[in-house]
């Protein structure tokens, strides 16, 4: 039996599409839960209101915590918010954390893909922001890096080239990542006032430090619903 927490931050900013993502994870619990695999999932709110998460618990039946954004930018409040979930997921019995963020949508048969490939961690891409006009979150290893958060984001026509190949990479975000509990033991989530850097790009440049390998399998691209932090939709909370 597999037992695997799928986290992710949330906030009322996601309001947009919050409500067809808890849809699309509620489909994937009825399609993995199984005598092979458990799915459980945890999200953590950090929206500055603090009756959302509760508003979100009720409506869905999902479990929702929160972590207080006031008095900490964005970079910290998510960090903080991913550290509340991995203590979660270190407290229980857990052999993998996914990671999937709230506006991105994999293929229904993810699971089952990336876990065939029994690595420590693996994830799927994703472009980061409007489509194919952006790039992908997928930052390759430099045999000459030096220092490594100065590597760069792949190209669309890069991410062709790989023709669905999975690939060690230094970093493919957090937005669809399958994380093996030896490594969130191994590596907590961290953020530093000074760099602007957010958790992911830490996790992937300690993950490169500590010597864990991280894969991409390019043959499947996630759907990426984002808008900026700065849109405001009609229905927010």
């Amino acid at each position: 039996m597999l037992k695997i927490l799928l986290t992710s931050p949330i906030s009322d900013y996601k309001y947009y599409i919050l409500p067809e993502w808890i849809r699309y994870i509620k489909s994937l619990l009825r399609s993995y839960n199984s005598r092979i695999i458990t799915l459980d999932v945890l999200l953590c709110d950090n929206s500055q209101s603090a009756a959302f998460h509760k508003q979100i618990a009720r409506e869905y039946g999902i479990n929702v915590i929160r972590v207080d954004p006031m008095f900490k930018n964005s970079r910290q409040f998510i960090c903080d918010s991913r550290n509340r979930m991995r203590d979660i997921f270190l407290q229980g019995d857990y052999n993998f954390m996914l990671s999937l963020e709230c506006d991105v949508f994999p293929d229904a048969n993810f699971l089952t893909q990336i876990l065939a490939h029994k690595k420590q961690i693996v994830s799927l891409p994703y472009f980061i922001g409007d489509g194919e006009k952006s790039a992908p979150m997928i930052q390759m290893l430099d045999p000459d890096m030096l220092i490594p958060r100065e590597i760069h984001n792949i190209s669309s026509d890069e991410l062709l080239s790989l023709a669905g190949k999975t690939v060690r990479v230094f970093n493919a975000g957090l937005g669809c990542t399958l994380i093996h509990r030896n490594v969130i033991k191994q590596i907590p989530f961290r953020w530093d006032k000074e760099i602007f850097m957010h958790d992911d790009s830490f996790f992937g440049e300690d993950c490169y430090n500590a010597g864990i390998k991280w894969y991409c399998d390019t043959s499947m691209i996630c759907r990426h619903l984002n808008k900026p932090w700065n849109y405001f939709p009609d229905n927010k909370f």
